[in-house]
């Protein structure tokens, strides 16, 4: 069975605050837009690019591809580029997380 992460509000807005500002700091650069890019060489502008460019893609990795894998004997757990498996025999507990930006489970 397959379980999608849920995803609160305040993590919600956090997340693609961040997406959207990684991509319009690098675009603003490059378009020259207001004092930001005075000072900055092009391969400044094209390492701010690579970086923010990496930054994108490690939060859109997260929001799209975190779920939960539930097998007879395993819990696989993919959260973005990292992934890791439990063994339900280790699985001591799960609780519900009372934590509002997140609004998960906890396992332990």
């Amino acid at each position: 069975m397959v379980f999608y992460s849920k995803k609160g509000p305040i993590s919600s807005i956090l997340t693609w605050l961040l997406i959207v500002g990684s991509i319009a700091l690098p675009t603003a650069v490059h378009l020259e837009l207001g004092t930001i890019a005075e000072d900055l060489t092009v391969t400044d502008k094209i390492l701010l690019t690579v970086i923010c460019s990496l930054f994108t893609l490690f939060l859109l990795s997260g929001w799209f591809h975190t779920f939960y894998i539930l097998t007879d004997q395993v819990l696989k757990v993919r959260g973005g580029i990292f992934s890791w498996t439990i063994p339900l025999e280790e699985i001591e507990a799960i609780t519900e997380s009372k934590n509002p930006p997140v609004s998960t489970g906890f396992i332990t």
